[in-house]
């Protein structure tokens, strides 16, 4: 025997109205038939065909047209569609976080459905994710990426993610290490993180690309590395002094800079932890691993060289990208900006004539 309600949600603003007609939430269904519990959305908001649904499912009929998909089982789906899209590794892994965070959650919730997940859902969820403003506005954007999913599986009707605001990012500036703290950093960490650190400073790749850096990619002084986020292939001349520095390392596993630890971390997160104790021993505050790429591409923007050559070194699919963090940065920009402000130095005096 199965009985008719309507579920709350979002537009069912208080408890006498979830019960009647002039409700807009959608109607449900609870009961047994034949010995098998069923509770489940009728995907419907009119109460004259939640009755004829609910005799359709007693009869026996319409059984896989009403049955709900369960929220593990479409996050499993979402996941194994990423998978053979070919997404980046580093992007699949920011995939796989999510949807694991929101199982665990939704569990802990007694949300078994998808349909059970309204836009009220995803802000709890949302307040317990301790994310910086950038890293939050991206993982909503994959909430939403999820739900698009579902839709377009129809599975769900509304995205509950699409109304809910990002948080506002505020750009922080780009700020490279001078080269005085830059020294106090070498200076304060044992050889082999020194060397990773100075081959960032002197290359500008990216921290996964330098720790995952193999011997035979360096060759007649110059480094060839096909930058993991970008896909793209680089080559970085590297100077005398670090190419002696990388001499002296002794590889383990292939790799350079591949330690034994005690301690369950990657290798990107061991030396970043590196940087964080010698940063506190040279007294240099914000240090982090990417303003050592920023060092890198601000001093030769500095020496003159053009913006579209920094950005090829640097990896980046996109000019505008390379602008958007560096531009303020260009010589170029800075002397003809100096030259400007200068004129109006040497403009003469308007004298006034009776």
């Amino acid at each position: 025997m199965l009985t008719l309600y309507r579920r709350h949600r979002d537009t069912c603003k208080n408890a006498a109205d979830r019960y009647y007609r002039k409700c807009r939430c959608a109607v449900w269904c609870e009961g047994t038939v034949e010995g098998d519990y069923i509770r489940r959305s009728l995907k419907t908001r009119s109460w004259e065909r939640g009755e004829e649904l609910k005799r359709e499912i007693e009869g026996g009929k319409n059984e896989e047209e009403t049955k709900p998909i369960s929220l593990q089982e479409a996050l499993q789906k979402f996941v194994a569609e990423c998978e053979a899209r070919n997404l980046n590794p580093s992007t699949l892994r920011k995939y796989r976080t999510l949807t694991s965070s929101l199982k665990r959650w939704c569990a802990d919730q007694g949300l078994a459905y998808l349909e059970d997940v309204a836009t009220e859902t995803v802000r709890g969820f949302r307040a317990t994710r301790e994310l910086a403003p950038r890293t939050a506005s991206k993982e909503l954007e994959r909430l939403r990426a999820f739900f698009n999913f579902c839709i377009e599986n129809g599975w769900i009707t509304r995205n509950p993610a699409k109304s809910i605001k990002p948080p506002e990012v505020r750009p922080n500036p780009t700020l490279p290490f001078s080269d005085a703290e830059a020294a106090r950093i070498l200076a304060n960490t044992d050889f082999r993180s020194a060397t990773f650190f100075k081959l960032l400073m002197r290359s500008g790749l990216r921290i996964i690309d330098a720790a995952m850096l193999r011997p035979e990619r360096v060759n007649d002084g110059k480094l060839f590395l096909y930058q993991q986020k970008t896909g793209v292939p680089v080559w970085v001349p590297l100077p005398p002094d670090l190419l002696a520095d990388l001499a002296q390392v002794k590889p383990t596993g292939g790799f350079f800079f591949v330690v034994e630890s005690d301690h369950s971390v990657s290798v990107a997160e061991y030396y970043r932890q590196k940087l964080t104790k010698a940063a506190k021993l040279a007294k240099v505050e914000h240090a982090h691993p990417h303003r050592f790429r920023d060092t890198f591409a601000v001093n030769l923007l500095q020496a003159g060289v053009p913006i579209e050559e920094v950005s090829i070194l640097l990896g980046h699919t996109d000019i505008k990208t390379t602008q958007k963090h560096y531009s303020p940065w260009v010589k170029s920009r800075q002397d003809r900006l100096q030259d400007l402000v200068s004129r109006t130095w040497k403009q003469p005096k308007l004298v006034r004539i009776k």
